[in-house]
């Protein structure tokens, strides 16, 4: 059921950057340091120079008062050659192995586990008591790129105090742990890898038009699995369309997630000596598997007496399919990434959105994710400064400032957080977010599940 989501083609990317970077270091290009283009910072998670988006357009506002504040430092969007499908943990990991390797480094939870064990993360709360540190000496190294100094431990407890206040509850788990090895060269003990710009969660989407056309409430969305099963096949009874859709094949562990969360299944345990396992062979589980095999084989007989095999449309991998078929009307729910300023493609008016359906046991859950950056440990010591001087700048008020006004104006508000529109008075648009966007989103940060993360999750999701 739960299938191999890499290749094999990662052990060997990987075998070839430890034999490379040893514990985290890499050589360095060209233009690394300072010198009259300032000091180059390479970063995985800048936009794509041709993306135009509203999303693309504050980041590079936000890169533009960056620069303007410390304008010793050159900003650069970080890119490799991928090989298709795998661009997103392979790329980084050629580079390191190349010698180019991106300084601030997109971390995803799942790949977590592999750039800790590894050591090519610096721990953050380390790297940012060195830029508030009192002693100058904690910011500056040798021609070796030894530290000459380090920030005292309470600086480095304050530090993690500020990093904890920007992390929500659900993500600090994954972010601030410590590495599931003994490797010489990785820091011992618990630190913070990597810091968020922004929270994804999974929710239900559901199409208003759809359920109109099946006789549903539009403003009623399924509340549980007995009430999905029931919405899925109606909507299945129309001519050309289904209930639901989700990936199968070697995304299926990926594409059923809100069911198996909300039902207390958990993919992988740290265990008592240490251990990460797979945890899926329980009864929860097994009950799970059933439901979705009932909503997507089980025979059932229509009003019309038209007797059909399921009431969902899961097709081997997915992709751009059903992406057609949810844009065409011919998908009535489905579950999709939503986090406040990342809505940008959803008409309230069209589509509806509400938490995941709570399953037997009365849990609703899903998928939490972040988008985090972190900082590569070969990185000399100005890159690994720079690169915390920008997470920092990229999460803080002035960014958030930035952020919030460019939505407002390009008619994007009531996508926004209402804790920040109401932060910085912004009281018309925030008396127009719609309740279902807010309550959804703020359920889905407090019941959420991050993704799995611990050692080997790739073999498991």
């Amino acid at each position: 059921m739960f299938l191999l989501k890499g290749h094999c083609h990662r052990l060997f990317i990987l075998a070839a950057a430890v034999l490379v970077c040893g514990a985290g270091r890499a050589p360095e290009g060209g233009g690394q340091g300072g010198g009259a283009g300032g000091t180059v910072l390479r970063l995985q998670t800048l936009p794509s120079p041709v993306s135009t988006d509203i999303s693309a357009q504050v980041s590079r506002v936000i890169v533009q008062e960056f620069a303007a504040l410390y304008p010793q430092y050159k900003l650069e969007a970080f890119a490799f050659p991928g090989i298709e499908g795998m661009a997103m943990d392979q790329g980084p990991l050629m580079a390191i192995a190349t010698g180019v390797p991106p300084h601030g480094m997109y971390v995803n939870f799942r790949q977590s586990s592999s750039y800790i064990d590894h050591g090519f993360l610096v721990p953050l709360e380390i790297l940012l008591a060195r830029l508030n540190s009192a002693d100058p000496r904690a910011r500056a190294a040798d021609a070796a790129g030894n530290w000459l100094a380090d920030p005292s431990p309470a600086e480095v407890e304050e530090a993690l105090a500020m990093l904890r206040a920007r992390i929500v509850d659900a993500a600090w788990p994954v972010l601030y742990r410590e590495a599931d090895t003994d490797r010489a060269g990785v820091p011992r003990g618990k630190h913070v890898w990597a810091l968020p710009y922004g929270q994804l969660v999974r929710a239900l989407l559901y199409r208003k038009d759809v359920f109109n056309e099946a006789g549903l409430d539009p403003e009623r969305p399924p509340r549980d699995w007995n009430e999905f099963l029931d919405y899925s096949r109606k909507i299945r009874a129309l001519p050309g369309k289904f209930g639901f859709m989700y990936s199968t094949g070697i995304h299926v562990s990926w594409g059923v997630y809100s069911f198996m969360v909300s039902n207390g299944v958990r993919y992988m345990e740290k265990g008592a000596d240490g251990r990460w396992r797979a945890a899926f062979n329980t009864p929860a589980a097994a009950e799970t598997i059933y439901y979705l095999l009932e909503l997507t084989r089980q025979p059932f007989e229509t009003e019309a007496g038209e007797t059909l095999s399921g009431a969902v449309f899961a097709p081997l991998g997915g992709g751009q399919e059903m992406d057609l078929k949810w844009q065409r009307g011919e998908i009535g729910m489905r579950c999709s990434y939503l986090t406040f300023g990342r809505g940008l493609d959803i008409n309230p008016a069209l589509v509806g959105i509400a938490p995941a359906p709570a399953s037997y046991s009365g849990m609703s859950a899903s998928e939490l994710n972040c988008g985090s950056t972190g900082v590569f440990a070969g990185s000399p010591p100005a890159q690994q400064l720079g690169v915390m001087r920008f997470i920092w700048f990229q999460t803080g008020e002035l960014a958030e400032r930035i952020r919030t006004r460019m939505f407002i104006d390009a008619g994007y508000g009531t996508f926004l957080d209402p804790e920040v529109l109401a932060k910085y008075g912004y009281d018309d648009i925030l008396a127009q977010v719609p309740e279902d966007w807010k309550n959804t989103v703020r359920d889905a940060l407090r019941n959420g599940v991050p993704e799995p993360y611990g050692k080997n999750t790739q073999t498991i999701y």
